[in-house]
């Protein structure tokens, strides 16, 4: 009885780290969402990835999109929004020197920049 109550404790333990693992992110999985940094609503946002676009219909300000496994990415990102009537664009020229993101959960905020038209700037942040 005693052996069946430390193998049930054992396995119990294992599956909440195993859970504490995904919840922080470190199961090996590249996890990033977008968050809206402005004070404007931004719609048909598309976040452009080495392999693959993630895309948002609409992001309020402040919002953040749920968490998205990608392949690959970066610090630095493409990204495209609609603010109003205008596009707003930030691009990535290329990725020379840049290394892929470990596994983990990133956010890439999205800043707009008022002007005619207006200007992307995308921040990057690592979750702790």
């Amino acid at each position: 009885m005693i052996r069946n109550l430390m193998l049930s404790s054992g396995l119990a333990l294992l599956v909440l780290a195993a859970a504490g693992c995904e919840i922080l992110g470190l199961d090996g999985d590249v996890k990033v969402r977008v968050r809206n940094g402005s004070d404007q609503v931004l719609t048909d946002v598309s976040i452009f990835l080495p392999r693959n676009t993630l895309f948002f219909p609409e992001l309020l300000p402040g919002e953040a999109s749920a968490y998205a496994v990608v392949p690959k990415a970066y610090r630095i990102v493409t990204a495209e929004v609609v603010v109003g009537q205008d596009t707003a664009r930030a691009q990535v020229i290329d990725y020379v020197g840049e290394t892929p993101l470990d596994g983990g959960r990133y956010t890439y905020i999205l800043r707009v920049s008022p002007g005619d038209p207006p200007s992307l700037g995308v921040d990057f942040e690592k979750e702790r």
